[in-house]
């Protein structure tokens, strides 16, 4: 089947028929613990970020999202006040909103592209 990932970040498996649609550098903002630096990858069925191979040293893992899971995709700009933590809507970050009301955060180089990308396969 193969791995999605590169030299650089953590490699996790393709699913049976699963095709990779896009990738995109990226933060994974976590609730409660420092972000980790890698790469978002957007197959067929899932969004998957791979730590990069540092960040995955330090105890980052890998993690992915069924598409199915995904109610929709937004951006939040950057606030003009000072935000209430040091990693809450700054800079502009991809928001995913699950199924479940629960929402991942990610910084991700192409913002706008990602989000359309992201949006077409969950409509």
């Amino acid at each position: 089947m193969g791995d999605i990932g590169s030299w650089w970040v953590t490699s996790q498996e393709f699913r049976s028929g699963e095709e990779l649609i896009g990738a995109f550098y990226a933060n994974y903002m976590r609730s409660g613990a420092r972000p980790l630096g890698g790469k978002l990858y957007l197959t067929d069925q899932r969004l998957l970020f791979s730590p990069h191979l540092l960040d995955s040293a330090l105890g980052g893992e890998p993690m992915w999202i069924d598409l199915e899971d995904i109610e929709r995709v937004t951006d939040a700009e950057p606030r003009a006040e000072p935000a209430e933590s040091e990693h809450d809507d700054s800079p502009a970050k991809l928001h995913v909103e699950l199924t479940d009301s629960t929402r991942e955060s990610f910084v991700v180089s192409d913002l706008d592209d990602a989000i359309e990308e992201i949006a077409m396969l969950v409509a």
